[in-house]
């Protein structure tokens, strides 16, 4: 019996990745100069120190996107992340580290909420107007990323940053693979919800 539902969850997990990988390819890309343009780049969230310095997965996500605007290939950023000022702050620090970069404080756009993948694609659309992007985030996480986007009816590509996904640790492909299940379901809630124009932008 133990087998049986070990299989089963092996079955699920390879399927929900092909699915994914399959549906968004043709929309990664891991070179900058290759990517079509759009009018966002979108920065994923994820760990800054308690100094409020991104950490090194971030600041990957942030020069992709940097690079991005400074090519032309984007005309503006939006960070989205996780936002409790006394306690942790993703977005603010992303957009900090931004703008010590010297990218212009009025090309960047911030979701205090994006405490999913789902959250950020779901309201860069729905709040911020963005019809289409470029998603920057590592590998092993963004084919999710594009799928969820894409399903969310944005017109998205994915630029690949950091670390090839034969580099990426156990524990994230482990997160990775679980988090990708979850993203096929979204993507079932996101086909059946109503659409509308944006209600707000930066």
């Amino acid at each position: 019996m133990t087998g049986w539902i070990l299989g089963a969850g092996v079955v699920v997990l390879l399927g929900a990745a092909l699915w994914v990988r399959f549906a968004t390819a043709g929309y990664l890309y891991d070179d900058a100069a290759r990517v079509p343009a759009r009018d966002v780049a979108l920065v994923l969230g994820a760990s800054v120190f308690r100094s409020g310095r991104p950490s090194p997965v971030v600041e990957a996500r942030l020069k992709a996107a940097q690079a991005l605007l400074a090519a032309g290939k984007v005309q503006r950023i939006l960070v989205s992340g996780d936002h409790q000022p006394e306690v942790y702050d993703e977005a603010d620090a992303m957009k900090t580290w931004l703008v010590r970069a010297g990218v212009p404080a009025a090309k960047i756009a911030i979701d205090h909420a994006g405490l999913r993948t789902l959250d950020s694609v779901v309201r860069a659309e729905a709040l911020f107007g963005a019809r289409n992007l470029v998603v920057c985030t590592q590998a092993f996480h963004l084919p999710r990323a594009v799928f969820l986007a894409r399903r969310a009816g944005i017109d998205a590509v994915g630029l690949k940053v950091g670390a090839d996904l034969s580099e990426t640790g156990v524990y994230d492909l482990g997160r990775e693979s679980l988090a990708t299940v979850r993203a096929v379901i979204d993507a079932k809630k996101l086909a059946s919800r109503p659409t509308g124009p944006a209600v707000a932008r930066p």
